[in-house]
């Protein structure tokens, strides 16, 4: 199990994740006595901000000690720690793609129920989403889905 070393507002990094760009795709900061490697992925959990499914919220970035004693890896989590992850809207195992437009953020309970699905009923039970895996691996995918109201 990896261990939490600090963590940080989900705010503090996002100038440098909105500067990676394709071609420099990943990133080396330094915060606090971090060294901490962020990359194009991270994008997609600045453009989602919340799991897609549940809509549980990104509220900061967890820092674990990474493999190499210099380097820490940074993950978004939530006030509990229910970390996030990227997801193939279109799984991979049916034709998705690798493209930003085909990821989304899911908490990990989400992210584990959803499985390689094409149909998945959130947790919550806020909607059942089905996604058509008929394209080609060139086509750009469109997805939004509306968050559910917090109550």
């Amino acid at each position: 199990m990896p261990l939490i070393i600090d963590d940080i507002p989900f705010k503090t990094i996002l100038p440098a994740i909105e500067k990676l760009t394709p071609k420099r795709g990943c990133n080396v900061l330094q915060i606090k006595q971090h060294s901490l490697r962020i990359s194009l992925k991270h994008q997609i959990f600045v453009r989602d901000k919340a799991c897609l499914h549940c809509g549980l919220e990104i509220t900061k970035w967890a820092i674990f000690q990474g493999r190499k004693r210099n380097r820490s890896k940074i993950i978004p989590v939530n006030d509990d720690y229910v970390p996030f992850t990227i997801d193939h809207i279109i799984p991979k195992s049916k034709g998705g793609i690798s493209d930003n437009s085909n990821y989304q953020t899911l908490c990990y309970d989400c992210n584990i129920k959803k499985d390689d699905k094409l149909e998945f009923t959130c947790p919550l039970n806020y909607q059942t989403l089905c996604y058509d895996c008929n394209i080609k691996k060139d086509d750009k995918l469109e997805f939004t889905s509306p968050l559910p109201e917090v109550q």
